[in-house]
C-alpha cells in the first residue's frame, strides 16, 4: 500500500505535486477549492477509503479474520490489539483500524455532549 511507502519518496512525490501545481498556476488556497489534497493526506485518504471497502464486505478474508469487539457499549466493531513490533504498529491495516477506531470514538464523544 501506499501508506507504507518511506519519507524520501514522500517527500519527492510532494515536490513532483508542488510543481505540477506552480506549472497549472494552482496556489494552496484554490488547490482547496478545487478539493485537491497534498499527497500524504490523499494517500491517508485513499487508504481510509480502502480499509472501509474492505470492511464493509462480510466475507472479505481481512474482515473475517479481524476478531469482532463483544463488549455491549462498543463504539467500534472490531478489537484493535497491541501491535508486538513498530513495523506492524505502522502497517496499512493496523494504522487505519486504529484511524477508524479513534474517529467513531471521538465522534461518539460529540454526539453525546449533544444529548447531555
Amino acid at each position: 500500500m501506499l501508506t507504507s511507502t518511506s519519507a524520501a519518496a514522500k517527500c519527492e512525490m510532494n515536490a513532483f505535486n508542488s510543481r505540477l501545481w506552480q506549472i497549472m498556476g494552482i496556489d494552496d488556497q484554490t488547490a482547496g477549492s478545487y478539493k485537491l489534497l497534498p499527497i500524504a493526506e490523499f494517500i491517508d485518504h485513499v487508504c481510509e477509503q480502502t480499509l472501509n471497502r474492505i470492511l464493509a464486505e462480510p466475507n472479505h478474508p481481512i474482515t473475517s479474520c479481524q476478531p469482532r469487539n463483544l463488549r455491549l457499549n462498543a463504539r467500534f466493531p472490531f478489537q484493535t490489539r497491541k501491535a508486538n513490533k513498530a513495523a506492524y504498529h505502522n502497517s496499512f491495516l493496523k494504522k487505519f483500524l486504529r484511524k477508524l477506531r479513534n474517529d467513531s470514538n471521538s465522534q461518539n464523544a460529540r454526539a453525546s455532549l449533544y444529548l447531555v
